[in-house]
Order: structure tokens, then sequence, then C-alpha cells
């Protein structure tokens, strides 16, 4: 496989992913997903998991437009509001509110690297990390992209993934498939640096 290929790959992974951490799951994944069609993710044993666990929950649904329902449901009562079940935020995970001192350290990375939030959302969310590791997703952005994720997502990325495993089906089968591609990830990063 050609190195632009993996770099795609990689990036399509990480923008899937920080899309459906900030509510916006691709339509045709989840009608994919309730259809039972093939969907084209690594070949980790976790994302394998991830997607079983996601078809099996999709099934106990009637319809395709109430699974969406109810995969949107799920989002609001896990992450949003007061009654929020997990804080989808680096700076939780480390102790802080966010909008602090975390997503000012977040944001710094963004700046060396020359990222831009167009998105109104703090910084060291997670659906924003991702995104912003799928614009590093080059041969130039390559070493930002190590240090990223051995400095700032490796911190939290496991543990705001097992929350998710205990509070949501949804979600909790996602929690696999990231879990699964960051592992993945380690190894991958390591490897393209080497070229």
């Amino acid at each position: 496989m050609r190195l632009n290929e993996v770099m795609k790959g990689r990036k399509a992974m990480y923008a899937f992913l920080g899309n459906i951490f900030l509510n916006n799951p691709p339509l045709q994944f989840l009608r994919d997903v309730y259809e039972g069609e093939e969907i084209p993710l690594p070949p980790h044993s976790e994302i394998i998991e991830g997607i079983k666990a996601i078809r099996e929950y999709a099934s106990k649904f009637e319809n395709f437009e109430e699974f969406v329902r109810e995969v949107k449901a799920e989002y609001a009562e896990l992450f949003a509001g007061p009654e929020a079940k997990i804080l989808p935020y680096q700076s939780a995970y480390e102790g802080e509110n966010p909008y602090g001192y975390v997503t000012l350290r977040i944001r710094d990375w963004f700046f060396k690297a020359g990222y831009e939030l167009k998105l109104n959302e703090a910084a060291d969310h997670i659906g924003v990390e991702l995104l912003f590791m799928a614009e590093l997703s080059s041969k130039e952005g390559l070493r930002i992209q190590a240090e990223f994720l051995e400095n700032e997502l490796l911190k939290w990325v496991f543990s705001f993934c097992k929350d998710l495993e205990r509070y949501s089906k949804f979600y909790g089968g996602i929690a696999k498939i990231l879990r699964g591609f960051i592992k993945m990830e380690k190894v991958v990063i390591k490897k393209l640096l080497s070229f």
C-alpha cells in the first residue's frame, strides 16, 4: 500500500471519529450499520468488536429513522447540558474545567501546527482533537501528530473510552472503534516516521 493511501485512510478515520463525537455521525455509516452492510474500517479486533456492538444495538429498532433518533438522544443524554454523564473534554480528565489551562495548552498545539479552529467548541473536546489529528495526516504533519498523540490524546482517550462503554450502547461501540484505532496509530505513526 502506498504512503499517500495510508495517509488518506488515517485522515478519513480521524475525521469520521471526530464528526461522530461532535454529534455529526455520517448518515451513510448509520445506514450501513443498520442494514448490515460492510463497513470499510481497519481490521483491528477492537474495531470489529465495536461494529458488532453497534449492529447489535441497531437491530433493536424497527426502522432506520428510530435508530437515528435514538443515537441523537443518546448523544444529548451523554454529553449535553448540566445532567451530562460524561464531559468529552480533556480538561475534565485532568481535573479542570473546559476553557481553562488545558484548553489553552491544546490551542497552543493548534497554533504551532498552523491549524485554525473553526468550530464553536473548546479545543480540548475529543471531537476537535480528532479533527486536528485528521488535518495533520500528511507527511509534513506527521511529527506534530506523533507528539500530540503521545503528549495529549494518550493521556485521556482510553479513560474516556472506558466511561463511554459504561454508560452507552451506541457510543460504547464507538469507544471500542476509537480505542482500537488509537492502539493501531501508536504503531503506525512510528513506522511512518521511519520512512
